[in-house]
């Protein structure tokens, strides 16, 4: 993440599954979307999407399950 700008620069998706993390994760770099507008998005419970949105949180030092 680049600071300066909340801008996302790319992302590491490593185990079974993490297709179904991608379309958050491109989107969010397609349309520009900064950290915290990923966190204020609704992420159904339970799903892997949920990853993301902590990991964005976790970034930006607003994460909701540490």
């Amino acid at each position: 993440m680049d600071e300066r700008y909340d801008e996302i620069l790319g992302a590491h998706l490593i185990g079974p599954d993490v297709t179904e993390l991608l379309p958050m994760l491109t989107l969010a770099r397609a349309h520009g979307l900064t950290a915290e507008e990923i966190v204020r998005n609704v992420i159904a419970h339970p799903t892997l999407g949920e990853a993301v949105k902590e990991a964005t949180g976790a970034a930006i030092d607003h994460p909701i399950n540490l």
